[in-house]
């Protein structure tokens, strides 16, 4: 069997795929719809490499690979993420079919697109799209990020996945270096009186109703636009980052002084979301000049939770996270007056017993 005898046996099939010799390798050819990455829009003649060399097995395999190609193409069912790996070389093609993969597997919803934005674009953003995709384009990436961060961890993960999905054997652990949280920055956190005040500062009351009720509640920047508040005080998040849930305010007072019952949700497209909703009002925190940004109130929030005497983990599910995050984020520092709240309880304590004195010894 040639070459000839195969593309003879196609044509009869009238299914619109040949065979191909470059090289000493074997190709399909076909009109297919646009490569991801390419930028092109519209359908186009186009060839996929097989990986396999111009001989009698590997031009057997090609007519069967032919025919199955027609058989997708008729039905509609051809996918680039399926099919076309062994054609795809840059750094943007892998993350084109990357991403179609990723999505094809969990559905695109708010959640999943927050979640595929944060985790893997932000980073595979770094890469030059033109760039062929190589152990080497990798590691300049990640060693470019500064070492021992959050960043340059998440980069060593998503890159990590890259790189198993498009096969480029490359081990990142050594580059991950040892951040966690007890890196992070301390934040100093404004007194519940300074978060009371602040409010009246704002004067547009469809985003001064966001204010309270992120400080009242807690909720992540996006959770305002699905708070439901029919059965107060409770509110219930209708959906989010972490899914629904219900919430109570740890001053109830807040909800009738600041009229959190009108509701007055800022407009919005009703574009599910999530990252571009928290970056919205973000922005509109800096517009009005706020003295600190929407998630200080979330970790107030926190703070209240447990200075109330809440705990941890009722906490933690009034907030939508796990207790692990919890702790690990918003009881990672002690401030001074919480410590020195501490230090009196135990001075106060009747029934601690006595530290032993020296005579005792």
């Amino acid at each position: 069997m040639n070459i000839v005898e195969i593309n003879r046996d196609l044509d009869a099939l009238n299914i619109g795929v040949s065979v191909e010799i470059r090289g000493k390798r074997v190709y399909l050819r076909a009109t297919l719809p646009p490569k991801p990455g390419t930028g092109k829009t519209g359908p186009s003649r186009q060839r996929i490499a097989l990986g396999v060399f111009a001989n009698e097995q590997g031009l057997q395999r090609a007519k069967a690979e032919a025919i199955k190609l027609g058989g997708l193409i008729a039905c509609g069912e051809f996918d680039w993420a399926l099919y076309g790996k062994n054609d795809i070389q840059t750094c943007g093609e892998w993350v084109a079919v990357f991403e179609q993969d990723y999505f094809s597997k969990r559905g695109r919803s708010p959640k999943t697109r927050t979640t595929y934005r944060s985790s893997y674009q932000q980073i595979f953003n770094k890469l030059r799209p033109g760039r062929k995709l190589t152990k080497g384009a990798i590691i300049e990436v990640v060693t470019a990020i500064a070492p021992d961060s959050r960043q340059r961890m998440r980069a060593c993960i998503a890159l990590g996945k890259l790189a198993e999905f498009a096969g480029i054997a490359v081990d990142l652990r050594p580059y991950r270096g040892s951040y966690s949280h007890q890196f992070l920055t301390p934040r100093t956190l404004p007194a519940d009186e300074a978060i009371a005040q602040t409010i009246k500062a704002i004067p547009n009351p469809s985003w001064r109703w966001a204010y309270g009720i992120m400080a009242a509640y807690g909720l992540r920047p996006h959770e305002i636009f699905f708070a439901d508040l029919s059965d107060p005080p409770l509110l219930y998040l209708r959906e989010g980052k972490t899914g629904p849930r219900h919430v109570s305010p740890l001053y109830p007072e807040w909800v009738g002084l600041w009229g959190l019952l009108e509701e007055s949700t800022p407009p919005w497209s009703g574009k599910k979301d999530y990252s571009a909703l928290g970056s919205r009002v973000t922005r509109q925190f800096y517009r009005y000049d706020l003295p600190f940004t929407p998630y200080v109130l979330r970790h107030c929030y926190a703070r209240r939770s447990k200075q109330f005497g809440i705990k941890p983990i009722d906490a933690a599910k009034l907030m939508g996270h796990s207790l692990d995050v919890h702790f690990r984020t918003y009881h990672h520092w002690y401030e001074k007056d919480e410590v020195l709240a501490i230090a009196q309880q135990i001075a106060n304590n009747p029934n601690r017993p006595m530290a032993p004195l020296e005579e005792d010894l």
